[in-house]
């Protein structure tokens, strides 16, 4: 039997691969600011999909932790999480429109 065909093996690797890129992104803030970025960019053309293809392509059926990880990012960031949310009681106080 092929390491490289066992399942368990390629789990394995991904995972090491996986969080080698992490520690990479955060080993600078300048990287993970980067990735940060990056991610926002991401998710603000990911909404941009035509209107006949959100049943497909809504931003609000991504789930958030994974992308970030795709990113690096061990955790998606609260203000994209809240922003997309549209949940005021998770905004913070900061976020919240003057009076």
């Amino acid at each position: 039997k092929s390491e490289a065909a066992d399942p368990q093996a390629l789990r394995e690797r991904a995972t090491v691969l996986q969080t080698k890129f992490e520690d990479y992104v955060h080993s600078a803030s300048e990287t993970t600011t980067w990735a940060k970025k990056a991610l926002q960019s991401y998710i603000r053309s990911y909404a941009t999909y035509p209107k006949n293809l959100k049943s497909i392509f809504h931003v609000r059926t991504l789930h958030l932790g994974h992308v970030a990880k795709s990113f690096g990012l061990r955790d998606a960031p609260r203000s994209l999480t809240q922003q997309l949310s549209g949940d005021p009681k998770k905004q913070s106080k900061n976020n919240k429109p003057n009076r």
